[in-house]
């Protein structure tokens, strides 16, 4: 009697439904589309060339960032797929294309490499895939959508939600000027963005006040020439100052209080006079005053027509 009563019940409601509320799948290929909610912004990623790192321990062991600066020109970027459908026994290539951000119009259009055929993999209703973001040729701001490319009889995939068929990879290139910039203009002189590209390249690392300039200053000088010699058609248009002031010179042992104000003819004078094993955090600079004062006194009086060009307190 049950069963009766429940295949009249199932014939009432079908008879009842019109055409028109019956919502048939009917759908031979399998939809494809990214992995990723639209709705909390995840289908957008911002990379900056100018500011990519990785982890490397120095020599106490503490793990530093290592910046890449303009020595990477390509990057390797995952992206995550969901199929909206059934697994299958087989491989399934298909293939992607750029397009161009219409909300980002104003930009250009990010380079980026595909692999000539994607697979996604038999058994998952997941996978993984990759693509390469090449460093535009000129700093700035860029956009690039990263689609399906469906087209032709022989695909094996429709496109999924709409909302989720266009990956937006946000490109830039560009090194800012650091806040504390002027706090190194002695050792790096006027800020220019190639400059400090060039700085973040050999360094590997952010702009910071507190670096030994002695040793970095040189460096980036000697590098530059080197540059310039072996790029006479493309040289860089900036230069480095010469500074080769020591951190202690301000900072250990006060000698400062006793040396005054720091130039580079100073320092060869003091080198000279004290000897280059003298001249460091360690020394009494209390106790060598008087030995240098009189060696300025002397060469001041033996020199009245270009006395040095430098005072102690």
């Amino acid at each position: 009697m049950k069963k009766n009563i429940y295949i009249v019940l199932c014939l009432f409601f079908l008879f009842a439904c019109d055409k028109e509320d019956i919502v048939i799948f009917d759908q031979h290929k399998d939809s494809i589309q990214f992995d990723y909610n639209p709705l909390k912004d995840e289908m957008r990623l911002e990379y900056d060339f100018a500011n990519q790192f990785v982890l490397n321990r120095d020599e106490y062991g503490i793990l530093q960032e290592y910046y890449l600066g303009d020595s990477i020109t390509r990057d390797t970027i995952s992206l995550n797929l969901v199929l909206m459908g059934y697994t299958s026994e087989m491989d399934r290539p298909f293939n992607l294309k750029s397009v161009s951000v219409l909300s980002f119009d104003s930009l250009p259009k990010a380079p980026v490499e595909f692999m000539p055929t994607y697979i996604f993999r038999a058994g998952q209703l997941q996978d993984t895939i990759q693509v390469v973001l090449l460093r535009p040729e000129k700093r700035g701001k860029y956009a690039v959508g990263i689609t399906f490319d469906l087209r032709g009889e022989n695909s094996l995939f429709v496109l999924g939600a709409e909302e989720q068929c266009t990956f937006q990879i946000m490109v830039s290139d560009s090194y800012e000027c650091p806040d504390n910039w002027s706090e190194g203009e002695d050792a790096l002189g006027e800020y220019s963005e190639e400059k400090y590209a060039f700085f973040v390249t050999l360094l590997h690392q952010k702009f910071t006040p507190y670096l030994d300039w002695e040793k970095y200053n040189p460096f980036l000088r000697e590098e530059l020439e080197k540059y310039n010699r072996l790029h006479p058609d493309t040289p860089k248009d900036f230069t480095f100052p010469v500074y080769t002031k020591p951190l202690w010179w301000d900072w250990w042992n006060n000698a400062g209080s006793y040396l005054g104000e720091y130039s580079e003819a100073k320092k060869e004078f003091v080198i000279g006079v004290m000897g280059e094993d003298n001249y460091n955090s360690g020394t009494d600079w209390e106790g060598f005053m008087p030995q240098l004062k009189e060696a300025y006194e002397q060469y001041n009086s033996s020199h009245p027509d270009s006395p040095l060009p430098f005072l102690f307190p």
